[in-house]
């Protein structure tokens, strides 16, 4: 807590007061690092109803169209035709609702299931679940759109007068208004999916891009465990208050810990790598300028002098800490290579010196006595941060971590140090035993979990779309059969015929996929929080998805066409 109270409030915080800061702003920063991608999930969601519900009103127009003489006979005995929309929108709303039962059924059977692939790391997990207000809302859900998408076969159907139903009905065509509802249905339906494809699209590759960065260690094979010595009421009794006796305790739990069978080395710190254990201070460079507005503030981490060759990090310029870096020897630190360039551009950053605080601060100056590679303490997407090393034997706390590389697979380890540091002192808890490639999947789940469904929301999104054109060309062909069959009968080719049904998708397509990316630029934008390494506008993104949507519905009319180059003139004109 006070760690998390020292990196969100960096200015106000103060160790003598640190009760005095109010948690509403703390709680606020810590779900507004979730509420992107709850907004995103929830859009992404409307966008699949809406692609659902868009499929069901074309063939809600399919059927309408098939039921013209009905219609007809209906207006010819007196019906009105506000009976008539009203019938419509009952057999829409009767559809809806039991769809919505369906879905609550299924969602009820699935939970359990489906909280197993959320990452731990989102807050109040274990509260979500079904209950009165889910109920009410999918209640609602359902009669909004069983009302708004039976609206247009309704209104479609009601539209005409009685001549005009006979004659639609008698000739067996479809009427231009209910070809242009549906083919803007259409529309509709592949706009948002390459809208949701795009989205999807960033964030897969952002969480490829994640994959392929250096941590900056090698996680393989180690083991962290975490040790918090607590702060007695009487202060007069605590035995770890000074520096020089928490450091002697951890000497002798280091020693402990490395002698332990199939380790092949062992450190502590007080800030093991993307743990969440962040320690955020202000500091201050030796002869540097401080330009307007800028506010040097740093993780700092006390480390043992073998924690870069356990953690695998890379020694890029001096010297690493040794056992005679401790209390009375001279300040010294190590920073990390985006320090180091930041802060001393074109020149090397052995020998200059820095101290925490401000300039009047009466701490010591350290001087920086090694550069070390980029270790991504805070999170495998959070960059920038400057990381600056203190032997723990001057600078230590009372939060502490032991990082214990093995041999082999180190599960075995983590009872085995436990028994080791209580040895020591049976009175301080420890905790937090995990593996650090656990830790390190771990720290990409959110990403992993919201591209992962967004792709699987895209994948869906284009099966509704590819059903929906291959749904409206296979009915149009069946309303077409004489108008094809006479083509064919004067002599039109087989190719002619295939080319005028791709014709007649492929302009809806078009006109949905440039629809689509127009609106995807603007839905990118709501990405920016999710995304890292990726522009928004990323043109591999952007080029790729209209042509797999292309690729798709070519396929999807692909069938229909094929089905009207077989058929037979003769039997066709017979027909009618």
């Amino acid at each position: 807590f006070t760690a998390a109270l020292r990196r969100e409030f960096p200015n106000d915080y103060r160790p003598e007061a640190q009760w005095s800061v109010r948690l509403e702003p703390l709680q606020e920063s810590l779900v507004g690092k979730v509420r992107p991608l709850l907004w995103v999930l929830l859009g992404a969601v409307a966008m699949m109803l809406l692609t659902g519900c868009a499929n069901i009103a074309n063939l809600l127009l399919a059927r309408a169209a098939g039921r013209q003489r009905e219609v007809a006979v209906r207006q010819a005995l007196g019906a009105a035709r506000g009976r008539l929309i009203r019938q419509w929108l009952t057999e829409s709303l009767i559809l809806s609702l039991f769809a919505g039962i369906f879905g609550v059924l299924a969602a009820a059977s699935t939970l359990r299931f489906l909280l197993t692939l959320i990452p731990s790391r989102l807050p109040r997990m274990n509260e979500v679940g079904l209950d009165w207000r889910v109920l009410l809302f999918a209640l609602a859900v359902s009669l909004i759109t069983g009302i708004l998408f039976g609206l247009a076969p309704a209104l479609t159907a009601a539209g005409f007068s009685v001549a005009e139903h006979l004659k639609e009905a008698t000739r067996g065509g479809t009427s231009r208004r209910q070809n242009f509802v549906s083919g803007v249905l259409v529309v509709v339906e592949f706009a948002i999916c390459v809208v949701l494809t795009i989205g999807a699209g960033l964030l897969v590759r952002s969480f490829w891009k994640l994959t392929q960065l250096d941590p900056g260690f090698n996680a393989q094979n180690v083991m962290t465990l975490r040790i918090w010595i607590p702060v007695p009421n009487d202060p007069a009794t605590d035995i770890y208050a000074k520096v020089d006796q928490r450091a002697v305790f951890t000497r002798e739990v280091l020693r402990r810990v490395s002698a332990l069978p199939g380790v092949a080395g062992a450190a502590v710190t007080t800030s093991i790598p993307l743990s969440g254990n962040i320690n955020q201070l202000r500091f201050t460079v030796e002869n540097h300028t401080m330009q307007s507005g800028e506010s040097p503030i740093g993780d700092v981490v006390s480390v043992t002098p073998g924690y870069f060759t356990v953690l695998g990090a890379p020694l890029l310029e001096g010297r690493f800490f040794a056992e005679t870096d401790q209390t009375g020897a001279p300040g010294a630190v190590i920073v990390d290579r985006a320090t180091a360039r930041k802060y001393w551009p074109n020149e090397s950053a052995i020998g200059k010196r820095l101290k925490l605080g401000p300039l009047q601060s009466p701490r010591p100056w350290s001087a920086v006595v090694g550069v070390v590679g980029d270790i991504r303490h805070d999170g495998m997407d959070i960059d920038g941060v400057p990381h600056i090393y203190f032997p723990i034997y001057q600078i230590n706390g009372k939060a502490l971590g032991i990082v214990l590389r093995s041999q082999s697979n180190p599960a075995s380890l983590g009872e085995a140090a436990r028994r080791e540091v209580q040895a020591v002192d049976p009175n301080l808890p420890v905790f937090g035993v995990r593996a650090l490639d656990d830790m390190l999947s771990d720290s990409l789940s959110q990403r992993r979990f919201s591209a992962q469904l967004m792709a699987a929301f895209a994948a869906l999104a284009i099966l509704l779309a590819g059903v929906g054109i291959y749904g409206v060309l296979a009915y149009s062909i069946s309303q077409r059969t004489r108008e094809i069959g006479v083509r064919m009968a004067l002599g039109a080719r087989r190719s002619e015929v295939m080319r005028m049904i791709f014709w007649q998708g492929g302009r809806l397509i078009l006109v949905g996929i440039g629809a689509g990316i127009a609106s995807a630029f603007a839905f990118s934008r709501a990405l920016s929080g999710l995304v890292y390494g990726v522009s928004l506008n990323d043109p591999l993104v952007f080029a790729g998805v209209p042509a797999v949507l292309i690729a798709v519905a070519a396929a999807a009319s692909y069938f229909p066409a094929r089905r009207a180059t077989r058929i037979d003139p003769i039997i066709a004109l017979r027909c009618e």
